[in-house]
């Protein structure tokens, strides 16, 4: 390993680990701009442009650079359209936060996670553990003595559990399933995006039931989404079970009370507004965008307007999600606990 590697690596939070190759044990690096960093929506190949420096470093190569690395990351899990962006942006108006939203390279990592213990797997689980722990102060590193804040890819919640005890408490947001349902059906790429992931999200529900008591082809959309819900609502709920520190936030209940429940969501992360930065900040233009792509606008009260469209439009869909939550949650306990978060 050479000193500037070591150097550039421990100073530099561009020079950036883009993503894993887990057979040739291997870790793409991207050079990014702090800029680009702080306004990517998704750290994923749509932050790469075509004059991005990049290439391939060993993993023992990196983890030998950033052997005296400590500082970890907190983070934002959630269940998938449920505002996560929109609160990662706003935390990251914080002059101590480093916002990172969805890296790629825990995408992998979760994949290896979900079978840890299945014949298949290519790592000893202890050196997935060792691994994990690595790339989490990988992605911790931050500039001016600032703290990384992750939000995590909502699939990334499977392994919210070892992440979590690594990490410490996060911000755990959600939304109740009939808002859930409606939002996934108010628009064609949300709703194609979801189906699209039902099958992914069925193997894991599956797994984190140790049953498998439902088949795609026999499910509704609505029914698809209703599970899209439970899955990634039991992978939380699996994940503050370890836990028991971590905030839960009901995204629409935010909205309501945007001031009082911001407060509540930056203490879960040391920080603290002074009154007129939090005046600013939930009264500036992010809340008035599309977070996803901010040069969209997209307000609160847009939102309630395209959710209650969506009731109307789906009305039967919706209903057909609503019944298969509730006959799952009296067969499977963890569903069950899901629902009674949010009662």
């Amino acid at each position: 390993m050479s000193q500037d590697l070591q150097t550039t690596f421990l100073s530099d939070p561009g020079f950036f680990p883009f993503n894993i190759d887990v057979t040739g044990e291997r870790v793409h690096i991207a050079r990014l701009s702090l800029d680009a960093i702080a306004s990517a929506s998704f750290l994923d190949q749509r932050v790469l442009q075509a004059n991005t420096p990049q290439g391939w470093l060993e993993w023992q190569q990196l983890a030998e650079a950033g052997a005296s690395l400590t500082r970890k990351p907190r983070f934002i899990f959630h269940i998938g359209h449920v505002g996560s962006t929109l609160m990662s942006r706003l935390l990251g108006t914080h002059d101590q936060v480093h916002a990172l939203r969805e890296p790629f390279a825990l995408r992998p990592m979760a994949e290896l996670g979900g079978k840890v213990a299945a014949p298949d797997m290519p790592w000893e689980p202890k050196l997935w553990q060792q691994r994990l722990q690595q790339l989490l102060l990988w992605l911790g590193r931050a500039p001016d003595e600032q703290n990384t804040i992750i939000k995590a890819s909502s699939f990334v919640s499977e392994i919210a559990p070892e992440i979590m005890a690594a990490t410490g408490p996060a911000l755990l947001l959600t939304t109740k399933p009939h808002i859930y349902l409606a939002t996934i059906f108010a628009g064609d790429a949300g709703r194609a995006e979801t189906l699209s992931l039902a099958a992914a999200r069925l193997n894991r529900l599956h797994r984190m039931l140790d049953a498998t008591p439902w088949t795609l082809w026999q499910m509704s959309p609505g029914e698809k989404v209703a599970m899209s819900w439970a899955c990634e609502m039991v992978a939380l709920s699996r994940a503050d079970s370890e836990d028991g520190d971590s905030l839960w936030c009901d995204f629409d209940v935010f909205l309501d009370a945007p001031h009082a429940k911001f407060e509540e969501i930056a203490a879960v992360f040391d920080l603290h507004f002074e009154d007129q930065a939090l005046h600013e900040t939930l009264n500036g233009p992010i809340m008035q965008q599309y977070s996803k792509a901010p040069e969209h606008g997209y307000s609160p009260q847009l939102r309630r307007d395209v959710i209650a469209q969506a009731e109307h439009n789906w009305a039967e869909e919706i209903a057909k999600g609503t019944a298969w939550l509730e006959a799952a949650a009296k067969e499977h306990p963890p569903i069950a606990n899901a629902l009674e978060r949010l009662a």
